[in-house]
């Protein structure tokens, strides 16, 4: 009997001992492992639930060293006591090769590890120029790797296809187009068009893997659109958009800073039309209808892009009253009736001859009657009497 009774008293201590206790399930860290680059702030969380008593308390260190808060880490802990949980948010700061490694959580009675791999910072420099530019023969561009490591395990790529180290001949013409060369410089060794496109810098290190893009044109963007355009009231106004490049450009078309699409408010139009010439592209905007109101917001805007680089131009919409195509014969015939009231008026005024006036031809003849010639040849003048 008695040792029944010690039997009994050791479960309820043991029993008691486990309620004050608690039992705790294991700590975990999502996220985990986390891959990145250099000069980034990374966050690791970490999460323990105990089954009864307090929430746990939770805190990290990094490779044994005990992490605070400071201008490195940043520890933030959330508890729980209803549901007797904790939730712990780690933030590295500004990331360094050196913080590359192994950090623990230790919670109650149990522990979780993470890791973070870091790679360094990969950039990607162009000659003389910055993001997409023009292709030209002897342009180079090269992937610079920054950071604690080579610029070994370095890839370049177009379009998806591997450039090989030396001379290569992209497009098949039996022409060398590139030469990747050491130290990862690619040369453009011709301007042929096919070497436009999507060129891929990848850094490998370890299982992080680094792609950098570049954007190469064949040229700029050559946009051709009237500065304004003069509609008649009550008329369709049309909006022509000519763009060439290499590759082709895009066209779009805009309203005030509204985007106008085919058919948009059932007021607008846009066409393709035929390119006159090679790596062109022309667009039409037909505005259907304009009204006197349009006047209020009348500017147009032509876009072209062609993948990396962009150009536009405003166009003015003016309008023209609906007489406005009778005011110049209007003003010719009102031109002609003034002219006609001018000589009528002067033909009136000049018409007749004065009166008491004697003409000159009929002076002449009354002097020729008054004079006599002599025999010796001379000339005599008489006075004629009133009586003769």
């Amino acid at each position: 009997m008695i040792k029944q009774f010690t039997i009994v008293s050791s479960l309820v201590l043991l029993v008691g001992a486990q309620l004050v206790s608690g039992r705790s399930d294991g700590v975990v860290i999502t996220k985990e492992p986390i891959h990145g680059v250099t000069g980034k702030d990374y966050v690791f969380q970490c999460t323990q639930t105990r089954e009864s008593g307090p929430a746990p308390d939770l805190s990290w260190d990094f490779e044994g060293n005990a992490i605070s808060n400071d201008s490195k880490y940043s520890v933030e802990n959330v508890k729980d006591e209803e549901a007797s949980s904790t939730v712990s948010n780690l933030t590295i700061k500004n990331a360094q090769l050196e913080d590359d490694g192994t950090y623990n959580c230790h919670g109650h009675e149990s522990s979780a590890t993470a890791e973070l791999i870091l790679a360094p910072s990969v950039t990607v420099t162009v000659t003389d120029v910055e993001g997409g530019f023009i292709l030209a023969k002897g342009t180079k561009i090269g992937c610079v790797v920054k950071g604690n490591t080579s610029n070994d395990n370095v890839e370049w790529s177009i379009r998806g296809t591997k450039l090989i180290p030396g001379k290569q001949d992209i497009n098949g013409d039996e022409v060398d187009d590139v030469e990747l060369s050491d130290g990862n410089i690619l040369e453009f060794l011709t301007d042929d068009e096919n070497l436009v496109g999507e060129y891929n810098c990848t850094k490998t290190l370890a299982d992080n893997i680094v792609v950098f893009d570049v954007h190469v044109i064949g040229t700029d963007i050559d946009i051709d659109v009237p500065m304004s355009i003069k509609v008649s009231e009550g008329e369709d106004g049309d909006i022509t958009c000519k763009a060439t490049s290499i590759p082709l450009a895009k066209i779009t078309f805009y309203h005030e800073g509204q985007l106008i699409t085919d058919g948009f408010e059932d007021r607008y139009k846009i066409m393709d039309k035929p390119a006159l010439q090679k790596h062109e592209v022309i667009k039409v905007l037909t505005i259907k209808k304009v009204e006197q109101a349009d006047a209020t917001s009348p500017n147009y805007t032509c876009t072209a892009s062609n993948g990396a680089v962009e150009k536009s131009q405003i166009v003015l919409l003016r309008i023209r009253d609906r007489l406005a195509a009778l005011w110049p014969f209007i003003g010719i015939v009102s031109e002609v009736i003034i002219l006609i009231v001018i000589i009528l008026i002067h033909e009136a005024c000049t018409k007749g001859e004065d009166i008491g006036e004697v003409d000159d031809d009929e002076e002449d003849h009354l002097l020729q009657k008054d004079r006599t010639i002599t025999r010796d040849g001379e000339r005599e003048t008489r006075m004629r009497g009133t009586n003769n």
